[in-house]
């Protein structure tokens, strides 16, 4: 379309308002996964899927990582070693993933009804952050299966807190826990590309064997 017309609230998504909406439900479940930690990975996973289900699209087209109905910023509450997962996964979830400006350089004053001023200084900017969600960004742009509805679990662990799922041909795995793990995932055979190091790992006996560090991520894709 020419113009979106997104608002904040669902009820005007008849079909005569809004053409998606922000959903505050999606928020909640990021932040007791990523942030709080109180929810299991099996937990996130049920969530999710109940909400891919029984949401219309247009509800679930819009992610956005914002406390601003609360007056803060999602870099206030989450700890710095987490927040990387955090935008993995709303990059490579379905909707279009939606950011506050700032949050992409590690901006965390607030004040109420005030989300502060950018902050222009680069030597004051999180310039790794930044580094890493122009990555995501270009993974997201020449990887059109994002773009989809398509999103299965693969991998679900409470005590390692793993979490992999396929986006139509795109395999992401994040590792929110504390130690390194290794995981075993249903694939196709072949080469897959790891896109954020460019480690090739090959799949055999239908089966993805990799190793993932603490508090990281890894999007694979299949090229053989």
């Amino acid at each position: 379309p020419d113009i979106l017309l997104l608002g904040s609230d669902v009820r005007f998504l008849d079909g005569n308002g809004f053409d998606g909406s922000t959903n505050r439900n999606f928020l909640d479940i990021l932040m007791k996964y990523f942030v709080k930690n109180t929810l299991t990975t099996s937990d996130f996973d049920n969530l999710l899927q109940k909400m891919f289900f029984f949401n219309p699209p247009q509800v679930n087209c819009m992610n956005l990582i914002s406390l601003s109905d609360y007056d803060k910023r999602i870099l206030a509450e989450a700890e710095p070693s987490i927040i990387k997962n955090l935008y993995a996964f709303i990059f490579t979830c379905v909707g279009s993933p939606t950011i506050l400006y700032g949050d992409e350089i590690g901006l965390s004053d607030y004040a109420s009804l005030n989300q502060g001023s950018f902050i222009w200084n680069i030597d004051n900017q999180n310039r790794d952050l930044l580094k890493e969600i122009k990555q995501l960004i270009e993974i997201r742009n020449t990887n059109p299966q994002i773009l989809s509805n398509v999103f299965f679990s693969l991998y679900v662990n409470d005590i390692t807190k793993v979490y992999a799922y396929d986006r139509g041909g795109l395999i992401v795995v994040l590792n929110s826990g504390d130690k390194q793990s290794f995981v075993e995932l249903p694939a196709w055979n072949g080469l897959y590309l790891d896109l954020i190091n460019g480690e090739k790992v090959t799949a055999y006996t239908q089966k993805l064997r990799l190793s993932i560090s603490p508090k990281s991520y890894r999007i694979l894709r299949r090229e053989i």
